[in-house]
């Protein structure tokens, strides 16, 4: 995910709860977003 961004692309580190949900999503729409987020941050 973090490669599309290119060679100025860093490490996004994630913390979850234990329990986590279950989630129903598009996996590469949700890749897409989850890029966009971090090229935007």
């Amino acid at each position: 995910m973090l490669d599309d961004l290119g060679p100025g692309g860093r490490t996004i580190q994630v913390r979850l709860p234990e329990q986590e949900r279950d989630v129903i999503a598009d996996g590469a729409l949700l890749t897409s977003v989850l890029t966009a987020l971090a090229a935007d941050a």
